[in-house]
């Protein structure tokens, strides 16, 4: 399969498109999968192409909120939605000072 011109004019703006919607929304897939259809990408390697795009905004998005100092860490690798380890989770994390205490409503 050779890549046109055409086919970079098609896909180029919708993907762009697609993205936005992404970090806007969500989604972003419904229209850049559509996209790569269009200018006659076959749909493997559509599909492919769509979830590398998916899978590396994600993991950037979610690097920054990671550095933005937005998570807590001894939640986030803890396993505690049973109250005996909700209960221990908080007193560590007072225990460690974190900037932000745990409570329920993120559970």
């Amino acid at each position: 399969m050779a890549l046109t011109v055409w086919a970079f004019l098609i896909v180029c703006p919708l993907v762009f498109v697609a993205g936005f919607v992404d970090s806007v929304a969500g989604g972003g897939g419904v229209i850049s999968l559509p996209a790569y259809l269009i200018a006659g990408i076959p749909m493997k390697l559509a599909a492919g192409t769509n979830k590398l795009a998916n899978g590396c905004g994600t993991a950037i998005s979610a690097y920054r909120y990671a550095r933005s100092g937005k998570v807590v860490w001894l939640a986030a690798v803890l396993d505690d939605r049973r109250p005996d380890r909700y209960q221990k989770t908080r007193r560590l994390s007072r225990k460690m000072n974190l900037r932000k205490t745990i409570d329920r409503t993120w559970l």
